[in-house]
């Protein structure tokens, strides 16, 4: 969870957020009965300000 966590922070950074106002808006961690395993599916969104550049 975690590494998704990260993941979907660089995304917002990358899509022009400003890092020091990124934060986790919703995450959600759904197992999934039909697969063998202990196999989840892993959602997560980050958003932040958008960076203005000059």
């Amino acid at each position: 969870m975690e590494h998704a966590r990260q993941e979907a922070i660089a995304a917002a950074v990358r899509a022009g957020a400003d890092e020091s106002t990124v934060e986790i808006i919703d995450s959600e961690d759904v197992p999934l009965a039909y697969y063998p395993g202990k196999t989840s599916r892993i959602r997560v969104k980050a958003a932040g300000d958008l960076l203005m550049k000059h």
